[in-house]
């Protein structure tokens, strides 16, 4: 991990396409387990359809700023650290909330998801404190 943060230290805005590409990523798998596995998965479809959008919405903030933030990156990555959170914490409250009806593939989907926007967020906080 020291290798890939000083890495991105050299480009602090290319964590912006990192977390874009990982927001768009989230966005085409939520969709593929909605029209696909649906019946494996046990989420709501509708919930599934509003967690998608959330993540388009977060891949086209990041893909924006790894275009146009200068300077004052870091503000803008602690909006995007922010959101990642929340949006985290929102999965969470939706998996438990809808326990009874996802499957362990639901389970294991979200689950890794989750683990991956943390190590993500991990990276994001410590660009910011350097």
């Amino acid at each position: 991990m020291a290798t890939i943060l000083s890495r991105i230290k050299q480009n602090p805005t290319s964590i912006f396409l990192i977390d874009g590409i990982g927001a768009f990523l989230t966005f085409v798998s939520l969709l593929v387990m909605m029209t696909l596995f649906d019946p494996f998965v046990g989420m709501p479809r509708n919930v599934m359809l509003y967690l998608s959008i959330f993540a388009l919405v977060f891949c086209l903030y990041s893909i924006t700023c790894f275009f146009i933030v200068g300077a004052g990156w870091r503000l803008f990555l602690k909006a995007i650290v922010t959101a990642n959170l929340l949006y985290c914490l929102l999965t969470i409250g939706l998996v438990i909330f809808n326990h009874n009806s996802i499957h362990i593939l639901g389970m294991a989907y979200f689950f890794g998801e989750i683990v991956i926007i943390f190590v993500l967020v991990t990276v994001e906080i410590k660009m910011m404190q350097s």
